[in-house]
């Protein structure tokens, strides 16, 4: 993501919240559960838990999982992977934001041992719908749109879905900051030499690789408390100046980049990419900007035919 999308519009400009940029978000979160469901067998995400017995359990709201209503067969999560591809496509956002949350319910509610990813997925895809369908174009990638002034309450819902995103990762990151302190792993400072030693932990070369920094007491204590003042500043990025924010969200991607590559969590990392984005882009950047297009390298020149760079600051 080019920086230039995060520069400020001038003061008084309202966004243009249906943006490329959340075609962007979107896609991303479909790309996550898409990953998920090709390259993971139907016998490792369909088996039975303890006290619950075989997954999907398709009782109550969940009787209209996905996978209750077209069965577990490959077939079923091949349809499921061609719906996720037309979403990614960017058409009709105002049809397919209800077939993307219903994949990514059923996909939390479905499998045996769904991630963090697969449960933010779920959220955000709810909250999107109103953005989806009150945008006015016919594809998501096309370049951002403003209506009229008639229309405010198309802008109103729009509104209201991003900044209702905005809140709900700011209170993940707070709770998942205050949740780490109070355990003695996080808090002794050397919960990433237990991650590291763990079944569940890094490869065997990624240990060997890191080995050395992990046995280093203030090696291992500097990263893990790293990762707590990582996600206090990820909660409070909405108090933050807009200046900064660029630089959380390379942050915020460096992090789980890592995750994806030590740990091999690559869907929850992708959707965590794209809540990140839309937690850290203020209302005046320039993604929000009425006929943004996007482009990865985007000149200045371009980007003050649709706004001027000054400082101004957004919530």
């Amino acid at each position: 993501m080019h920086l230039t999308y995060f520069g400020l519009q001038p003061s008084g400009q309202p966004p243009a919240l249906w943006s490329p940029i959340v075609g962007l978000v979107r896609s991303l979160l479909a790309f996550a559960s898409f990953l998920t469901l090709l390259t993971t067998p139907s016998t490792s995400l369909f088996q039975p838990l303890w006290g619950l017995g075989m997954q999907p359990v398709c009782v109550g709201v969940n009787s209209l999982n996905w996978f209750c209503l077209f069965g577990t067969e490959p077939w079923s999560k091949l349809l499921a992977c061609a719906v996720l591809v037309i979403v990614m496509s960017g058409y009709v956002p105002q049809v397919t934001a209800f077939l993307h949350y219903w994949i990514s319910f059923s996909l939390f509610n479905g499998i045996a041992v769904p991630d963090g990813g697969d449960q933010i997925t779920a959220v955000l895809t709810l909250l999107l719908i109103p953005l989806c369908i009150t945008d006015p174009r016919l594809n998501h990638w096309s370049p951002a749109k403003e209506v009229p002034d008639r229309s405010k309450w198309r802008r109103g819902w729009a509104l209201a879905a991003v900044l209702g995103i905005k809140v709900q990762m700011s209170v993940l990151y707070l709770q998942s900051c205050i949740e780490k302190t109070s355990q003695t792993e996080w808090a002794t400072g050397n919960n990433l030499y237990y991650t590291a030693s763990g079944v569940f932990g890094f490869s065997d070369p990624v240990r060997d690789l890191l080995g050395p920094l992990l046995e280093n007491a203030f090696g291992v204590s500097l990263l893990t408390w790293s990762v707590l003042v990582l996600e206090f500043a990820l909660a409070i990025t909405l108090l933050t100046p807009p200046q900064w924010r660029p630089y959380l969200f390379l942050l915020a991607a460096l992090f789980h980049a890592g995750i994806a590559i030590f740990m091999g969590l690559w869907s929850f990392a992708i959707a965590m990419v794209a809540a990140d984005l839309l937690l850290t882009l203020p209302l005046t950047a320039n993604a929000f900007a009425p006929g943004v297009a996007l482009r990865p390298f985007l000149n200045r020149q371009q980007a003050q035919g649709h706004t001027e760079q000054v400082s101004v600051g957004s919530p």
